[in-house]
């Protein structure tokens, strides 16, 4: 018989057998569980709907799979037919056909479980329901994992030929993919890969990049020990060693498990998503340059490519009165790749090196004449995330539907030149898309290209630049006495009308216009209010614009007032940020440590619209809060004994530290202010001393501590303080 007859034989056979049809009504009900046993962080619809059960048939799937494996390669153990069918086909063969079936039919059930789930999933998602989304989904994470699963639990078997000793190294494999150790790491997690949530108004291209590379490379490594396992298979009645030296022979095998091994840990050393540099992010720039040059005008020319999420740039230094020859420094992004750096069309010497600080790689580049007028840098890369705050912080992202880039993935940093007061931006993007730069809207202005893009050009005042480019939606009204542009997904177009988001926005403008005065920054044309990716956590604020991330606006929590409370503080909160903050004051100083900040004062705030628009008794709710988080910091055995607490490893420590910050910016200090409210005579005294603090300090410059409070309402620190 030839080795595809063996192979349909071996597929009847599994198609015969009760455990493989168990395996697959299993696999087929798993990700059942992922709609009420939620795996990814999100109130999203796609991340509800595809997301949690395709992640939770994934696990559940590559166990199940792995388990059945393991049974069927000790099956001919344990029927004693090993040496009968030795006899009639080389082992090594029968092998690859035992993995080929069960490949294949996990690729059947897998096909299944993708068509069974697809009604419901389009009923649940409605006009969220992206078909290409919901595909890649299964056929990214779901499919690979599984076979990732097989291939290892097969090669175990071959290599330990025990089943018992199989599966423990297995459930070892497993319970180190779990483990608290790779948590945060994108590589390490093999069977559960990391997906914090989908977007439903925006690509979720981010998470499922880094999936498919992952499982290529997990596929390349099980594949590699699977090959290699095939030289550990028992033949002519010899133990293992004796086994591998007769399959030596075959040096197709040894040279397939070593390529393959290769290839998944070069994957793993050369993986262009998270950068190289070290764990602990900072600031410390090298300056190698001696030399500086005066540079009149800066062009840059960004062409983001959505289909590979890479980002190609030519930046264009002009210097009218003669740059110096010498040696400059360039830090870029660390996912770019300099292709040419060329001055008066002479090429420069460049060397990339390997120092990265902060989301930045150094490169030096040498200029050998005097009296130079143009520097063009030309380069292109895919942005990556910056190590220290990988996974939880998103890096920069360039698909379809956003693109998010900021910091050295913009503008690099340049030792050795000295820049104007502003630049030129050229911006190639999908005419479908409408670029936001640093929250603002008025900055740029476009030409039709006859390729399908759009040219944004504009001139840039403010060198920290910003771009936030999608298919948005623009809202503009008018909001206490001043111009708001609320920008957001189309997708959205029909949550944010029906719920009336508009209104909402100037209903809490007008609210704390009235109680706290006019921005100082109303001067702005607009106030800009912009609806980011669901991979943003929470929101920012800053000079004119607020950024929410698109859980704030998702229809499960606007349709649920309960499961919403959350959404709706971090919503409101981030618009008091522009009163309380870097937009308006200031609030604290390193001797006040952690007791006050602008978050306190936004916290504050924020309880007070609730007590506004709810009244006390569900403002009450949010002030039990605040008394609930300080009870537990205050019963903490380490807050109470400060001398066992420095015993404790750095680590934990660290943990500590950063709960009792949590706890004092976000419930201490507003419980301090509302004390404070109650001493000076109720809201609206503390109303009227507040909007003169806003008038003094919003926009002055200096810091409004703990001390100028105290001041402004009159009160000792002992009168708030909780003891």
């Amino acid at each position: 018989m030839t080795t595809f007859a063996y192979y349909r034989v071996e597929l009847k056979r599994l198609a015969l057998s009760r455990f493989t049809w168990i395996a697959a009504l299993l696999s087929l009900l798993a990700p059942l569980f992922g709609y009420w046993m939620p795996i990814t962080f999100t109130s999203t619809l796609t991340g509800l709907y595809i997301a949690n059960p395709v992640l939770m048939g994934t696990i559940a799937g590559a166990l199940i799979w792995a388990v059945l494996t393991l049974i069927e390669s000790n099956r001919i153990h344990r029927a004693g037919t090993g040496m009968l069918i030795d006899a009639v086909t080389s082992p090594i063969s029968m092998a690859w056909v035992r993995l080929a079936a069960i490949l294949t039919f996990a690729a059947g059930v897998w096909l299944v479980c993708l068509l069974v789930y697809m009604p419901y999933t389009i009923f649940a998602l409605g006009s969220f329901f992206n078909l290409f989304l919901y595909v890649i989904s299964f056929l990214v994470l779901m499919l690979p994992t599984w076979w990732i699963a097989i291939l290892l639990a097969s090669a175990l078997s071959q290599i330990a030929r025990r089943i018992e000793l199989a599966g423990l190294i297995f459930a070892g494999f497993v319970i180190f993919s779990f483990s608290p150790f790779v948590t945060d790491d994108y590589f390490f997690r093999w069977i559960n890969p990391i997906v914090w949530t989908f977007s439903d108004g925006f690509s979720s291209l981010f998470f499922l990049r880094i999936a498919f590379y992952t499982r290529l490379m997990w596929l390349a490594l099980a594949g590699g020990l699977w090959v290699f396992s095939l030289l550990c298979i028992r033949r002519y009645q010899k133990n293992l060693f004796g086994s591998f030296l007769r399959s030596m022979r075959k040096v197709y095998l040894p040279i397939g498990a070593g390529v393959l091994i290769v290839a998944g840990s070069l994957l793993w050393i050369y993986q262009p998503f998270v950068d190289h540099g070290p764990e602990e992010f900072g600031w410390d720039f090298s300056v190698n340059t001696s030399v500086y040059s005066m540079i009149s005008d800066v062009t840059y020319r960004f062409t983001p490519r959505p289909a590979t999420g890479r980002l190609h740039g030519v930046i264009e230094y002009t210097s009218t009165v003669g740059g110096r020859r010498g040696t400059y420094d360039i830090w870029f992004n660390p996912g770019y790749r300099i292709i040419s750096i060329t001055y008066d069309g002479q090429p420069a010497e460049f060397h990339t090196t390997d120092e990265i600080i902060a989301d930045a790689r150094r490169t030096d580049f040498i200029i050998t004449e005097n009296d130079w007028e143009i520097l063009i840098v030309e380069f292109e890369g895919f942005p990556t995330i910056i190590r220290a705050f990988a996974p939880s912080g998103w890096g920069q992202e360039i698909n379809n539907t956003n693109i998010t880039l900021s910091n050295h993935s913009t503008i690099p940093r340049v030792e050795g030149l000295i820049m104007p007061e502003s630049f030129n931006l050229e911006l190639t993007l999908p005419d479908n898309m409408i670029p936001v730069i640093n929250h603002r809207l008025d900055l740029m202005d476009y030409e039709v290209v006859d390729d399908g893009t759009k040219l944004w050009t504009g001139r840039i005042r403010d060198w920290f630049l910003r771009i936030n480019a999608g298919d948005y939606i623009v809202e503009s009204f008018e909001a206490a006495g001043m111009d708001v542009d609320f920008i957001f997904s189309q997708a959205y177009a029909q949550i944010m009308y029906d719920f009336e988001i508009p209104q909402a926005i100037a209903e809490v403008l007008d609210f704390f216009t009235e109680r706290l005065g006019r921005l100082h920054w109303a001067h702005l044309p607009s106030l800009s209010m912009l609806q980011s990716t669901a991979l943003m956590f929470g929101g920012i604020a800053g000079p004119g614009f607020v950024e929410w991330g698109e859980f704030i606006f998702t229809q499960r929590d606007l349709d649920n007032p309960l499961q919403g409370t959350n959404t709706m503080e971090v919503f409101i909160h981030e618009m008091v940020h522009m009163w309380w903050g870097g937009l308006g004051v200031m609030a604290g100083w390193p001797e006040d440590g952690d007791l006050w900040s602008d978050e306190g004062l936004t916290v504050y705030y924020t309880y007070r619209f609730f007590y506004y628009k709810f009244g006390a008794e569900y403002a009450g709710r949010i002030v039990d809060a605040w008394q609930a988080a300080v009870d537990i910091q205050n019963r903490c055995f380490y807050s109470r004994n400060p001398n066992y607490f420095e015993r404790l490893p750095e680590r934990y420590r660290a943990q500590i530290n950063m709960r009792n910050r949590s706890t004092n910016l976000y419930a201490r200090m507003p419980l301090m202010i509302l004390r404070a409210e109650e001493l000076v005579g109720g809201q609206e005294a503390m109303d009227e001393l507040m909007s003169q603090v806003q008038w003094q300090f919003a926009g002055s410059g200096r810091f409004f501590t703990l001390q100028d409070f105290l001041d402004a309402v009159g009160l000792t620190e002992e009168d708030i303080s909780l003891g």
